[in-house]
């Protein structure tokens, strides 16, 4: 299955696809507040609406998002539904700085994301493990190490079992997700986080959780 890997770049002045440094959102947005503990969030990533390469964010032109790293707290910020996240869906519109932050760790470092395109085996790696055979595991565990661990479209890559968030009653569709390793985020011990999004048209459509070993 076609996909887009996410892979380290020269950042460039606001670059719509971006880690770290400072939110750079297309139009007006509040820097987000943990709901456990009222911190400002520390900002993660954002990647923009472009259907090319598999990010279909419509009717918003870009998603932030935001999480909790509040070292005097367990705000559970790997947790979809903590209110310890915050995916941010912003509109084309005057852009504006946003205010309320930085959390108090500071910025991550400030990278550019290149798309790459790629292949994966998407039904090897959606393998239910407890009723495959020995043959289908090693296939997964081959796809696994070919695959691109931050990445658009494809299936979510786990590093434990499936986490898919639900929304409005149903799985939520699967848009992308960034490993830690390769952009020093923190998730936890060599963690992945994941971005989803509801399969009906709802107010807040959008949910972003994360998994270590």
């Amino acid at each position: 299955m076609l996909v887009f890997a996410f892979e380290p770049s020269p950042n460039v002045p606001r670059s719509p696809a971006k880690v770290g440094g400072e939110p750079l959102p297309p139009g007006p947005a509040i820097w987000p507040a943990c709901a456990k503990c009222g911190k400002p969030m520390r900002f993660l990533f954002q990647l923009p609406h472009r259907t090319s390469v598999l990010l279909d964010f419509a009717p918003a032109a870009s998603v932030l998002v935001f999480q909790c790293e509040n070292p005097d707290t367990v705000c559970m910020p790997f947790d979809p539904d903590s209110g310890a996240n915050r995916v941010l869906a912003v509109a084309r519109g005057e852009p504006a700085k946003m205010t309320g932050g930085p959390s108090a760790q500071g910025a991550y470092p400030d990278i550019g994301i290149a798309f790459i395109r790629a292949e994966e085996d998407s039904a090897a790696l959606s393998l239910d493990e407890n009723a495959a055979t020995e043959a289908q595991i090693k296939a997964r565990e081959r796809a696994m190490e070919d695959a691109a661990w931050s990445k658009a479209g494809g299936v979510p890559i786990w590093p434990q079992s499936d986490a898919t968030p639900s929304c409005c009653g149903e799985r939520m569709h699967f848009v992308a997700q960034v490993h830690s390793e390769t952009f020093g985020l923190s998730f936890g011990d060599g963690g992945t986080g994941y971005l989803f999004r509801c399969a009906r048209s709802c107010a807040t459509p959008y949910k972003f959780l994360s998994q270590g070993y």
